[in-house]
C-alpha cells in the first residue's frame, strides 16, 4: 500500500519489502520496534499502517496513519489511505469526505480513485434509491480519471469491471476484465471478474473456465473455488422464485384456511416445507446442468474442491 514517498532508512525499505511478500506480521513488527527508537518518522508510521491493513486491524491501522498525518498533513495518498480504512471500519460518512479532501490535494491520485470505487461500493447507502446514484457518480468519476490518467495499469481496468458489475452492465463489466487480463495476465481478480459477468450472461463454461484460471494463478485464495462450486446454484433466479412461490402459495393457503378451519401456523409451516423441498430439487437440478456445461478441466477442479471438503 506505501506510495513510496522517499522512505528513511533501511527499516523502512525493509517493511515495504515485507509487505509486498504479504509478510505482515514482520512488517508490523519491525515497523513497531523502529518508532519505538523514533518515534517521529511518518515513512514507518505508514508502513505500521500498511502491515496493520494487511492483517485487517483497520482500527490500528486508522491510527497508525493519523500519527503519519499529524507528521505530514498535507500528503494526498496518505489522507486517501485514512479515507480507506475508514470506509473499511463502516465509518462511511467521514470517509467520503476523506477522500473529497484527498482528492483536493491531488487530483489524480490513482490510489485514492481506486479506494474511493471500493469504498462506494460497500458503502451501504448505494443501495438506497436516492443516494445511489450520486455515489455511483463518484465512483463512475473516479474510474474515468484511472482510465484517463494509467490505461496501462489493470487496476483501472478491474475498477471499471466492478462498478460495472454493481450497475448489472454485464456485457461491458466482461470487457474490462479482459482489459485488466490484458494488461495483467496474472491478475486473479480480473479473471474472477470475467468469470462473474460471464456467469451472469449466462456463458457457463466460460465463466468456470476464468475461475479456474484464476485459481491456478491464486491457489492460496478460496475465492475462485467458492465461484466455481456456486455456478450450478443459480442463487438469485431461485431467490425470485422463492419469493414469488411464497406469495402464491401463501395466498391460496390462506383462502384454503379460511374456508377449511386450519389454522395459518399449520399452513405457514407446510408452505415452508413445500419450498425447502421444492427449492432443493430444484437447486440439484441447477447444479447438474450447470456442471455439465463446464469444461473438463474445471469439471475436474470443481470435482477435486468436493472431495477436499
Amino acid at each position: 500500500m506505501s506510495h513510496f514517498a522517499g522512505g528513511h532508512g533501511s527499516a523502512v525499505v525493509r517493511a515495504q519489502q515485507l509487505i509486498q511478500l504479504r509478510r505482515y506480521v514482520e512488517a508490523r513488527d519491525l515497523a513497531s520496534a523502529e518508532l519505538a527508537a523514533v518515534p517521529f518518522d511518518a515513512d514507518l508510521h505508514e508502513q505500521l499502517a500498511s502491515a496493520h491493513g494487511g492483517l485487517e486491524e483497520w482500527d490500528k491501522a486508522l491510527d497508525a496513519i493519523e500519527q503519519s498525518l499529524s507528521l505530514t498533513p498535507a500528503d494526498p495518498y496518505r489522507h486517501g489511505f485514512r479515507a480507506m480504512a475508514l470506509s473499511l471500519l463502516g465509518r462511511h460518512g467521514e470517509a467520503r469526505a476523506g477522500f473529497e479532501h484527498a482528492l483536493e490535494l491531488d487530483p489524480e491520485n490513482s490510489f485514492t480513485h481506486m479506494a474511493q470505487v471500493e469504498a462506494v461500493l460497500r458503502d451501504p447507502a448505494v443501495d438506497n434509491k436516492l443516494d445511489r446514484p450520486r455515489l455511483l457518480a463518484l465512483a463512475r468519476r473516479s474510474c474515468d480519471t484511472m482510465l484517463r490518467v494509467s490505461p496501462e495499469l489493470d487496476v483501472s481496468h478491474l475498477m471499471h469491471a466492478k462498478l460495472l458489475i454493481a450497475q448489472k452492465n454485464f456485457t461491458d463489466a466482461k470487457t474490462a476484465a479482459e482489459r485488466a487480463i490484458a494488461a495483467n495476465p496474472n491478475n486473479p481478480i480480473a479473471h474472477q471478474l470475467r468469470g462473474i459477468a460471464q456467469q451472469q450472461l449466462g456463458q457457463i463454461r466460460e465463466a468456470g473456465d476464468s475461475y479456474v484460471a484464476a485459481g491456478k494463478i491464486d491457489p492460496s485464495s478460496s475465492t475462485s473455488g467458492d465461484l466455481l462450486e456456486g455456478l450450478g446454484k443459480a442463487a438469485a433466479p431461485l431467490g425470485l422464485g422463492a419469493f414469488l412461490l411464497f406469495r402464491l402459495v401463501a395466498r391460496a393457503g390462506s383462502r384454503g384456511a379460511e374456508a377449511g378451519g386450519v389454522p395459518p401456523a399449520l399452513i405457514l409451516i407446510l408452505v415452508i416445507g413445500a419450498m425447502v423441498a421444492f427449492f432443493a430439487v430444484q437447486r440439484g437440478r441447477s447444479r447438474q446442468t450447470n456442471s455439465e456445461r463446464l469444461s473438463p478441466q474445471a469439471q475436474a477442479a470443481l470435482k477435486a474442491r468436493e472431495k477436499s471438503q
